[in-house]
């Protein structure tokens, strides 16, 4: 079973296995923040989570085991960015699922019409990912690319093979939100 759960929710063990996971190397490097981040500004931060109506930031749990995490930060009504990272170790269908979920989810429940992604131009895996969820590069600089998906966009990704395929793999990792 997959859960996703609010990170305002976990547990002092999450916390800590959830930060083990994001301070990773190969995932400081192709987050937005590069530093290492101590478990004492993570909690003050979670704090600052708890007051938002605009972010929101899931750990993805499978069985008991903390796999990674997914966000989402409103930018309007109608948009919002998101992201997400995995522990190295995890499985690619457990991957394709939560994504397609997630993504799902802000455009058919939370209303969303557009979704960006902010992503380092050296982290190609995550630039050629986006671009097979459907999502244009919209601005580039030389530090990060900026893509963007709209809804009728993601309906019409959603009609081709290659998804239907995924997706039909997807429902073999059944997520069950707790609060999104």
């Amino acid at each position: 079973m997959i859960r996703l759960k609010n990170y305002c929710d976990l547990s002092p063990q999450e916390h800590h296995a959830l930060l083990t996971i994001r301070n990773l190397e190969s995932i400081r490097n192709t987050s937005g923040n590069r530093e290492t981040i101590d478990f004492q500004h993570h909690l003050e931060w979670i704090e600052s989570l708890k007051h938002s109506n605009q972010k929101f930031y899931y750990a993805v749990v499978e069985n008991d085991t903390l796999r990674g995490g997914v966000h989402l930060i409103r930018d309007d009504d109608h948009g919002a960015t998101w992201g997400i990272f995995f522990d190295p170790k995890t499985s690619l269908g457990l991957i394709a699922s939560v994504t397609l979920y997630f993504i799902d989810r802000c455009f058919e429940s939370l209303g969303l019409q557009t979704l960006r992604s902010l992503i380092r131009t050296e982290n190609t895996g995550a630039i050629a990912f986006n671009r097979q969820l459907g999502f244009k590069p919209l601005e580039e600089n030389d530090d990060f690319v900026l893509m963007e998906l709209d809804k009728m966009g993601w309906n019409a990704q959603k009609e081709r093979k290659i998804l239907k395929n995924i997706l039909q793999y997807a429902a073999h990792y059944p997520i069950h939100p707790e609060s999104l």
